[in-house]
C-alpha cells in the first residue's frame, strides 16, 4: 500500500470515526429527552412486547449485502467507508427484533427497550387513551420530537394523552394493551 492510499485510509476511518460519535451521542441525548423518573417500585400487573420479527430481517439484509459487495473491493477506504452504514443498520434491526417492552404497574407504564428504560408515564398524568393506526410514512421504531413519542414497529397502537402530551405505543394487540391501561387505572385510584 503507497503513502497516498494509507492517507485516504486514516482520512475515512477519521470521518467515519466522527459520524459514528456523532451519531451515538445524539442517540443518547434523544433516548433521554422526555424520559420521565422511574415509578417507584410497585406491583406488576401486565408487561406487554411489541418487537418485528419481519423489520429486524429486512434490515440485517442490508448490512450484510453491503458488507457482500464492499468485500469484493479492492479499495480498504471504501471498505471501511460502508462500516458506518453497516453498523447503523445492523444496530436498527437489533432494535426491531428487541422490540419495545410495556410494563403496567400500579403506579404507571414503562416502556423498555434492549433492557433500557425509554419512558416511564405515571399514571396520574394520563387523561385517556385509545385504539388507532400508524401510518408507514410517520417511520418505525421511536419517532416523535416535542411532546410527541412513538415506539412501534407496526401500524397498530395505543394512542395515550397525557398532560405532557401524545404516546403512541405499537402492538399486534392494540386492544389487549387497552384492558391492560384499564386495569392500571383502576388499580391506581
Amino acid at each position: 500500500m503507497n503513502y497516498a492510499s494509507t492517507a485516504a485510509l486514516d482520512n475515512v476511518w477519521i470521518a467515519q470515526s466522527l459520524v459514528l460519535v456523532t451519531i451515538v451521542l445524539s442517540i443518547a441525548i434523544y433516548l433521554r429527552t422526555k424520559r420521565g423518573r422511574p415509578l417507584d417500585n410497585s406491583t406488576v400487573i401486565a408487561e406487554e412486547k411489541h418487537a418485528s420479527l419481519g423489520w429486524g430481517i429486512f434490515l440485517l439484509i442490508i448490512p450484510v449485502t453491503i458488507i457482500a459487495f464492499t468485500a469484493s473491493v479492492g479499495n480498504p477506504a471504501v471498505r471501511w467507508a460502508a462500516l458506518a452504514p453497516a453498523l447503523l443498520v445492523a444496530g436498527s434491526a437489533v432494535f426491531a427484533l428487541g422490540g419495545f417492552r410495556y410494563r403496567f404497574s400500579t403506579r404507571g407504564v414503562e416502556i423498555y427497550t434492549l433492557g433500557f428504560r425509554l419512558r416511564s408515564i405515571p399514571a396520574s398524568d394520563i387523561r385517556d387513551y385509545s385504539v388507532g393506526s400508524w401510518s408507514a410514512w410517520r417511520g418505525y421504531g421511536i419517532r416523535g420530537v416535542g411532546s410527541s413519542r412513538a415506539y412501534v414497529w407496526g401500524n397498530r397502537v395505543v394512542h395515550i394523552r397525557t398532560t405532557d402530551g401524545d404516546i403512541y405505543l405499537g402492538h399486534d394487540d392494540p386492544e389487549r394493551v387497552v384492558r391492560d391501561m384499564d386495569m392500571m387505572k383502576e388499580l391506581a385510584r
